[in-house]
């Protein structure tokens, strides 16, 4: 069989292959998969099959057009020696100009919470102000809760003009810039600007980075575009340029640390930079040990509670530890069930499973296992901050598998699969970031960004009586709106109302039933009561928001609303508008 022929039946083979995967095969799923499975799961999976039959016939479409002359000139077009830089500079400003907008407006409507929006701008706050550090969320100084002592670097601007959207700013720049770094290595390691801008595009679109920028305000956010930049450089063998990157990401959180031990690792086994790579293993297992159990011990006056997360494995980091070698019968049902599953795909399916075939994707192993073994859901989802150790290397290992599969399809004149692969990338990272995860929409797997409260204009009438030093308590939505206080107090779960004993006002909007830990009408009854018994009266209650205060108002009316306030709500015990952090990931 001559060549032309050979190259028309493998096309025709993959043309087939993806009007079946296309066309056939998710219409058939839809009839036969068993109703017990999952309809997110199974909407995941049909759309999948669709973007894979799309990919197929993308194949077949180069593999019956693309010879190396082809190739040569389709190459040369798109290198984009010019313009690759400009574009991907201008993606960058795109970027910032499409979700500093979106977390500012999910900040202004009351969508993003204390936890953590309103504890870091406190922080802040109380840092320009000289109280470096302190809180009066969960602990004293918040150097007890998570070692990111950068984050006081953001202080100065709180003295130009005290404001949250600094926060949002920052988060939203340089998650923006990671992007450079992606694109230095992509022009690099695969020869030319126009790969650079793909995968600067791939950085931008891909989902997780979107969520992290999405929820609220985390400083570990920086260690992305850190150790990005610290894997550029390592690559290019700018050693004292990387040191700087891993330092700085170092302090971004204390669990960052075991992420820095693994890449030192990984580059004295794979880059023949053995003392460079130990060293920094070593500065980062022993700066991550240091930061659990010397420093936020010490501001704390107690262990550090990321502990309780891993309860189930010991009784304290020891036992933990040695379950944690020891016990394969309690760590593996996690590490290899469903959510290990959904948690895995959902980083690689949208670089079309690259990310397998490069070994740096083995750096991103610590943060995955320690994030699957919690018991805190979130960890467990790649919608969160907890992921940021891990991006990087994802992200990493797609790239140069990619320049790896592409030097190999060189050397064989296989073409075809450089161009496939490009329009895969583009279409998977594209799907998943645009239609099924897309970090701007509300789809139940975070906390919501669009909800718009019906009472929107009476709680911030509220806000505005509240005067900016007093002593207040809240809940989880509103207290991000009144950070710039010593002294505020969060009811994020019912049953806690110890706040009621320190503050001299207290506001709740009793419609609202959002939290992780799930709000009825009655608890606001409860706490409406109890702070009456605490001698708070009545000062505002408008559209069932609800501002109390202490030894004022009136306290008859708020004797009187507490058991009325549920009488003509006959769902009071369900929770109309809250929001459970459902997971929906595939």
């Amino acid at each position: 069989m001559s060549t032309r022929l050979q190259t028309a039946a493998v096309a025709a083979g993959l043309a087939g292959l993806g009007l079946v995967a296309a066309g056939v095969a998710p219409g058939w799923m839809a009839q036969a998969v068993p109703a017990d499975i999952s309809p997110q799961i199974v909407r995941y999976a049909r759309q999948m099959l669709a973007a894979t039959g799309l990919l197929l016939l993308c194949a077949a479409f180069f593999v019956a057009v693309v010879d190396p002359a082809r190739h040569q000139r389709w190459s040369a077009a798109l290198s984009l020696h010019r313009w690759a830089p400009r574009l991907a500079a201008l993606a960058v400003l795109l970027y910032v100009a499409v979700y500093f907008p979106f977390t500012a407006q999910r900040y202004w409507h009351f969508n993003a919470g204390v936890y953590d929006l309103g504890v870091q701008d406190q922080v802040v706050w109380n840092t320009a102000h000289g109280r470096w550090y302190a809180s009066s969320i969960e602990v004293g100084n918040y150097m007890g809760d998570h070692f990111k002592p950068l984050v006081a670097l953001l202080a100065p601007f709180y003295l130009i003009a005290p404001s949250v959207y600094w926060l949002l700013a920052f988060q939203t720049v340089v998650l923006a810039l990671g992007a450079v770094p992606v694109y230095r290595l992509a022009q690099r390691r695969l020869g030319a600007p126009g790969f650079g801008l793909l995968f600067a595009l791939l950085y931008l679109l891909y989902p997780s980075v979107g969520y992290v920028n999405r929820f609220d305000f985390h400083w570990e956010a920086a260690a992305i575009p850190l150790l990005l930049a610290a894997i550029d450089d390592t690559d290019a063998k700018r050693w004292r340029r990387a040191s700087l990157w891993l330092a700085l990401a170092l302090l971004s959180k204390e669990d960052i640390g075991l992420t820095v031990a693994a890449f030192g690792l990984w580059l004295a086994w794979r880059r023949q930079a053995l003392r460079f790579g130990l060293a920094w293993a070593a500065a980062g297992i022993g700066f991550a040990l240091f930061a659990m159990f010397v420093i936020i011990p010490a501001f704390r006056a107690a262990p550090s509670d990321s502990f309780v997360r891993y309860l189930w494995l010991g009784a304290d980091p020891i036992e933990m530890l040695r379950n944690l070698l020891l016990r394969p019968d309690l760590v593996l049902p996690r590490l290899l069930g469903v959510d290990a599953v959904r948690f895995v795909v959902s980083f690689t399916a949208p670089l079309l499973f690259l990310p397998f075939a490069h070994t740096i994707i083995l750096v991103a192993l610590p943060a995955a296992v320690y994030n699957l073994l919690s018991t805190e859901m979130a960890q467990r989802v790649a919608y969160f901050h907890y992921v940021a150790p891990i991006v990087p290397f994802v992200i990493a290992a797609a790239l140069l598998a990619s320049a790896r599969i592409f030097a190999w399809a060189r050397r064989v004149q296989a073409y075809w699969l450089v161009w496939t692969i490009c329009t895969g990338l583009l279409i998977f990272t594209g799907w998943h970031s645009l239609v099924f995860n897309n970090p701007l929409a509300d789809d139940g797997a975070v906390p919501p960004a669009w909800t718009r409260l019906p009472n929107e204009a009476a709680v911030r009438q509220a806000l505005s009586l509240i005067p900016p030093e007093a002593a207040v308590l809240t809940t989880n939505y509103y207290g991000t709106h009144l950070a710039h206080r010593t002294d505020l107090y969060l009811m994020f779960d019912p049953a806690d109302t110890k706040g009621l004993e320190w503050a001299e006002l207290a506001l709740f909007n009793t419609i609202d039933y959002r939290s992780h830990h799930p709000w009825a009408c009655q608890d606001y009854a409860t706490t409406l009561q109890q702070a009456h018994d605490q001698g708070f009266g009545l000062v505002y209650n408008v559209e069932r928001v609800v501002l109390v205060q202490r030894a004022a108002g009136d306290r008859t009316a708020l004797q009187e609303l507490a058991s009325a306030l549920c009488r003509d709500e006959p769902h009071a015990s369900e929770h109309a508008h809250k929001h459970a952090y459902e997971e929906v990931q595939p």
